[in-house]
């Protein structure tokens, strides 16, 4: 009987061991998830925002996007229900070319000219004829959409590396020696120039969405491959094939060229031939908290004279340009004297670090360079706006490259970085990847970027907190405007117990917590009214 006590003594103490070991463990919790959804090439990605709303990235027309913040009852699809606080057709990003401007991104060749010609009676037999200026430049019938309109676009030099496009204004021009009289030449672009050989979504980067069909899941991949044509290539096409219309034909709006089976490819096989500048390898990773990271190869294919690409891009729409107050925060940046749109002598003054109130009339042009940056081996690798009304922050959005990986890394000091953003009329954001002068094929470019909307009240006393994940490690980025002394900051809970490593902070900032991220949060100090701090868990 002794013994029969004993032992069950003995088993009642390992269980309270047990349980007291388990209560003394951090609590990890399940990993976060979001709700996908398509209809074709219609993504739908849902995560939470606050408690009342979550928020619905809607993607379309390729690689752009709108953004929603919708009931918790809501569907996914029912983005109508709730507040569309992003709007934008031109979001996916483009790449600035040498001698080519804007290209990639939704943009096509901007040296295409629409000429305006009522009744002008040309047929396809006219594709690749020679237009003459009354100064002897010669453009090149490259479409002709309807019975009003003709298509016309330079020829280059055939060096890629100095292209030499003209752009045809409002010289007389001649078609067959007879003048071809027009009323307008509008400015256009000439579509496609992306030839598309990927698109795809991946659940956890592994299985296939299924079409019109809700899936949870920790994270969602979106393939999406393409290339650029050279413009000077479409060109030589035409001339080589005159009369003959271009598969798919040369069009002044919006379009790209889908050849992601092989159906299409056949199709297109003479288009698809056609030499690239540029081509583009793109993986964006949609993940909670609003938050989407952007995995992305640039190869050039041709000699080129520089590049300089914007890897991620934000329109200033919707509900987030609709409420009255509007600031804007950028670490690492000196005060900065904007010139403002169009040119002035005039300038305005702005503390970007010190969060920057934007006045209603905010009309500029400028840049931050390497001048303007506190550290130029260190240039500004984040750019948030905030929105809100009566005081009250309501939404941000952040843009950032990442500091751990990619061409921005910290590791690299900002090198073929000279220009960071560029400040634009329409608010528009513009924050640049890099700048590289003379590419030459072969060279490769990975960068990794973020577009992040949080919630500004989840953490009243931070300026700008939120956080997602790089690979498999969760980055936290933490910006603060006041003193604060022993604070403690909640993280979500899929964190607690990882470790902890600091990618880099201001000297204002001090971290209690070392080690492991407990279960009751982080602890730290804030200094002179300002610091920032970025973590590492991992």
């Amino acid at each position: 009987m002794f013994k029969k006590i004993l032992l069950a003594t003995f088993f009642c103490m390992i269980l309270l061991n047990i349980a007291v070991s388990c209560m003394t463990l951090p609590n990890i919790a399940a990993p976060e998830t979001i709700t996908v959804y398509k209809n074709g090439q219609t993504l739908y990605v849902r995560s939470s925002f606050s408690a009342e709303k979550d928020l619905v990235f809607f993607i379309y027309r390729a690689a752009n996007e709108m953004a929603y913040l919708i009931p918790k009852s809501a569907k996914i699809t029912e983005i109508a229900k709730g507040e569309r606080i992003h709007a934008s057709a031109d979001d996916y990003p483009a790449t600035n070319v040498g001698g080519y401007n804007f290209i990639s991104g939704n943009h096509g060749s901007p040296f295409l000219r629409t000429l305006h010609v009522a009744g002008h009676g040309l047929t396809e037999k006219q594709i690749g004829a020679e237009v003459v200026s009354e100064s002897g430049i010669k453009y090149y019938i490259v479409g002709i959409p309807n019975a009003n309109q003709i298509l016309i676009h330079h020829a280059g030099s055939g060096k890629t590396d100095e292209p030499k496009f003209h752009a045809h204004s409002k010289e007389k021009l001649f078609l067959d020696g007879k003048e071809l009289k027009f009323t307008k030449s509008v400015f256009t672009q000439m579509y496609p120039l992306n030839r598309v050989y990927s698109f795809s979504f991946l659940v956890d980067g592994k299985t296939p969405l299924p079409d019109q069909k809700e899936v949870q899941c920790e994270f969602l991949d979106f393939i999406f491959d393409h290339d650029v044509t050279d413009p000077a290539a479409i060109v030589k096409y035409v001339r080589d094939n005159p009369g003959k219309k271009t598969a798919p034909e040369i069009v002044n709006s919006w379009n790209m060229l889908f050849v992601h089976t092989s159906g299409l490819m056949k199709k297109y096989q003479d288009f698809v031939k056609l030499p690239a500048l540029l081509s583009y390898r793109n993986k964006f990773r949609f993940l909670p908290r609003g938050a989407y990271v952007l995995y992305r190869t640039c190869e050039v294919k041709s000699p080129l004279k520089n590049l300089a690409s914007l890897d991620m891009m934000f329109a200033w729409s919707a509900g987030m340009a609709r409420r009255p107050d509007h600031e804007m925060y950028i670490p690492k940046v000196k005060k900065m004297k904007l010139k403002k749109y169009p040119a002035a002598k005039e300038r305005i003054e702005a503390d970007f670090a010190a969060v920057y109130k934007i006045p209603k009339q905010w009309k500029v042009n400028d840049r931050i360079s390497k001048g303007s940056a506190i550290d130029p081996q260190n240039m500004p690798d984040r750019f948030i706006y905030l929105s809100g009304k009566n005081g009250k922050r309501e939404i941000g959005i952040a843009l950032g490259y990442s500091l751990l990986e990619g061409h921005t890394a910290l590791k690299n000091k900002s090198a073929e970085r000279d220009m960071a953003y560029h400040f634009w009329h329409t608010r528009k954001m513009y924050p640049y990847a890099y700048l590289i002068r003379k590419a030459e094929p072969g060279r490769v470019i990975n960068t990794i970027a973020y577009k992040q909307y949080f919630n500004p009240q989840i953490e009243p006393d931070a300026t700008v907190f939120y956080s997602h994940k790089e690979h498999d490690a969760e980055i936290v980025y933490l910006d603060f405007h006041k003193d604060l002394t022993n604070k403690t900051i909640r993280l979500p809970e899929s964190m607690n117990g990882k470790k902890i490593t600091v990618i880099e902070q201001t000297p204002s900032v001090t971290l209690h917590t070392k080690d492991t991220v407990p279960a009751d949060g982080i602890k730290l100090d804030v200094k002179n009214q300002y610091g920032y701090i970025v973590l590492k868990l991992q």
